[in-house]
């Protein structure tokens, strides 16, 4: 894993101005000082609920991650969690706070799930000609990329609640490729090599047991995961062990959802390798060596155009993880 040197490095060398980090790691926010790279910083998940419930421990997370570091580090949002929202079944409560809703646009998997009703060059910003665009039946406005379809359709839903004056942030986009390697030198050069355009999810070394079996049970559970592999007798019953068997399940997940972000993470106990898992005749989703069907499978994979309660910072213009997300940010108050 590159260090926070490293990453910074390599950020200044590409050129990149906005990220946003998962957490508020402070050896990543001490190597992004004085880089005026704009940062946004994120409240774990794990941690809403003492924030929400005391305005102290507010507080006190804003002096210890965002006031210790500004204005060296150029700090200027705080996302309240991460994909928060898709499991509400009214936002209306976290709109009505006024904060900055942060929106995670992917057209990819718009264009994925569509079963070929969106074009690819609608999803990929190509030109298209007058007769392609879309046009909204109610609006008759004419949309010509997938992107402004999306941010216009959060607009509309909110404005549908009653919430007019909200401004949306876009935090997360992007389109996947191919997987590299990364190999960074001291003066932040990128070499990349292409790999094998696999990725997987599996079960994080160390990770508590009993959080493992509880994320297995709601994997084959809730999940809808087609868990008939693991039993008695099938290919991937052995090695009999909560690891070996929740590291199926968190993939078959994983790869259920078109490894949609915030997918292989199961609080905190999975994360993505490059390295396949399968073993002698226990072959996962995903391999090479398996056609990566999920038999018994009747939930869609949701869209992962997905939202996150957001603050703005005034200051200005868990774990270091091994994912910084490149957003566009346009940053300007903190109210947690």
């Amino acid at each position: 894993m590159p260090s926070p040197s490293q990453v910074a490095a390599l950020l200044k060398a590409q050129n990149i101005r906005h990220v946003r980090l998962y957490d508020a790691d402070r050896a990543m926010l001490n190597a992004l000082a004085n880089t005026g790279i704009r940062v946004t910083v994120s409240v774990p998940n794990e941690q809403l609920l003492g924030i929400g419930q005391s305005n102290a421990t507010a507080a006190n997370w804003v002096a210890r991650n965002v006031i210790a570091h500004v204005p060296a580090t150029n700090i200027t949002a705080i996302a309240v969690g991460s994909e928060i929202l898709t499991t509400l079944p009214n936002a209306a409560p976290v709109l009505s706070t006024g904060s900055y809703f942060m929106l995670n646009v992917y057209p990819y998997y718009d264009y994925m799930q569509s079963n070929g009703v969106i074009p690819l060059d609608y999803a990929l910003f190509r030109p298209l000609p007058p007769n392609k665009e879309a046009v909204d039946a109610n609006t008759l406005l004419h949309y010509t990329n997938v992107f402004d379809a999306v941010v216009d359709a959060a607009y509309f839903s909110m404005s549908y609640l009653n919430f007019t004056k909200i401004p949306i942030f876009v935090t997360e986009s992007g389109w996947p490729s191919k997987v590299y390697t990364l190999h960074l030198t001291g003066a932040g050069t990128l070499l990349a090599n292409d790999t094998t355009n696999q990725t997987f999810c599996v079960a994080k070394e160390g990770a508590d047991p009993k959080m493992l079996q509880a994320a297995l049970d709601w994997a084959c559970g809730p999940g809808k995961v087609d868990c008939s592999f693991l039993l008695q007798g099938q290919p991937c019953y052995e090695p009999d062990n909560v690891v070996a068997h929740s590291t199926y399940a968190f993939n078959a997940y994983f790869q259920k959802m078109a490894k949609s972000p915030g997918t292989c993470d199961f609080k905190g106990v999975a994360t993505v390798t490059t390295s396949d898992p399968s073993h002698g005749s226990c072959i996962f989703p995903g391999s090479a060596g398996r056609n990566g069907t999920f038999p018994n499978t009747t939930s869609l994979a949701p869209s992962s155009n997905s939202s996150t309660s957001g603050c703005h910072s005034i200051y200005g213009a868990g774990s270091f993880t091994t994912s910084v997300i490149i957003g566009v940010l346009l940053m300007s108050m903190v109210c947690l």
